[in-house]
């Protein structure tokens, strides 16, 4: 199987919207290590095992790689133009796919979103 490839922290701050040491403790918590040469690094795959994906297609690896949406975004992305509160709801009940990133962190795939917008 062909490797996604790996991520600094920063870039992995960046793709769940928290700040580096707050990426560093999700990681540590997870059990989540850096690759064993080089620099401070970590595999993609482990990343998005953390998020709860099993296996991500090679097709599909850009979009996974791209910065995960906070709750507060989703409304902008709305065609029916419904309100950030009632978005809250909604990942609030789980009636969107949400990562949730510990402490407390909700946190949805855009890819992801763009489809299931459709059935809420």
């Amino acid at each position: 199987m062909k490797d996604a490839g790996t991520a600094k922290i920063s870039a992995i701050a960046i793709h769940w919207h928290v700040c580096e040491p707050t990426a560093r403790r999700i990681l540590l918590a997870a059990g989540v290590l850096p690759v064993a040469t080089g620099p401070k690094k970590y595999r993609w795959q482990d990343i998005w095992r953390l998020e709860g994906e099993v296996y991500v297609p090679t097709a599909d690896w850009a979009s996974f790689k791209a910065p995960l949406l906070t709750v507060a975004e989703l409304a902008k992305l709305d065609p029916e133009d419904r309100k950030a509160r009632t978005w809250r709801r909604y990942v609030e009940k789980d009636r969107v796919p949400v990562i949730r990133l510990p402490p407390d962190l909700a946190r949805i795939r855009e890819s992801i979103f763009l489809i299931a917008r459709h059935y809420v």
